[in-house]
């Protein structure tokens, strides 16, 4: 661990006994999304994908005011680095303050069934978890994999709304939703199985022959769904 890492963590240890008031919270919280507006102004924007919450890559300015929105989805840094070598605490915090955005903009009552919904899907995919953040479906028993589905089923629709795009279970038939879900479950699978870090440039070619066809299909209903979104969009 580097020592700015080591500070970090230092710093995201002792913060659980500070009090910080609600105002200075709220001033850096202004700050980095204004901050994150700059930066990503002209580019893509990056969604949030329900199977890969906690692969979200920013970098926080600051270090001790986001994590306990994180640790109250994953227990802590220290637990879900066991499982996810590639989080960083930069990463980890950022995560935090994606999930403190997230209260914002749903409200107290509404975030705290979004929260509840990512601590129970969490919890039930947490052994399934590569190094890279992607789950393997395929390793769970059925009735674990059925209450991951649902769970996820049960979240999409708020990462829609925080993506600012129309529902997709409210776009698409009961069926086309299902299948949907399942593509999602299986793009995480097939990365977990190939152990590869996902990134934007992804091909067919970087994933095993066994493991192309899933993916293919698995990429080409998830683009048929948000390009059925984006036309629904005002």
């Amino acid at each position: 661990m580097s020592m700015e890492d080591k500070l970090r963590l230092e710093l995201h240890r002792q913060s659980h006994s500070m009090k910080v008031p609600v105002e200075l919270k709220e001033r850096v919280r202004q700050s980095y999304e204004l901050y994150l507006r700059q930066k990503e102004a002209g580019r893509k924007r990056t969604n949030w994908l329900p199977a890969a919450v906690i692969a979200a890559v920013l970098l926080l300015p600051t270090g001790v005011l986001a994590h306990n929105y994180a640790d109250s989805i994953f227990g802590s840094f220290e637990k879900m680095k066991k499982k996810v070598s590639v989080m960083t605490m930069n990463m980890y915090q950022a995560i935090g303050l994606k999930l403190s955005g997230a209260h914002q903009e749903l409200g107290d009552a509404e975030y705290a069934t979004f929260e509840a919904l990512l601590k129970k899907y969490t919890a039930v995919t947490y052994e399934y978890v590569d190094p890279y953040g992607h789950i393997n479906f395929d390793q769970m028993p059925a009735d674990i994999r059925a209450e991951a589905k649902q769970l996820m089923a049960e979240v999409t629709p708020y990462f829609d709304r925080l993506n600012h795009q129309k529902s997709s279970r409210a776009v698409l038939t009961p069926e086309e939703f299902d299948q949907y879900i399942e593509a999602q479950m299986t793009l995480n699978t097939v990365k977990a199985i190939a152990g590869i870090k996902d990134r934007p440039d992804l091909k067919p070619e970087d994933f095993p022959e066994d493991l192309r066809e899933r993916y293919v299909e698995a990429k080409k209903i998830v683009a048929e769904v948000y390009k059925k979104i984006e036309e629904r969009n005002p």
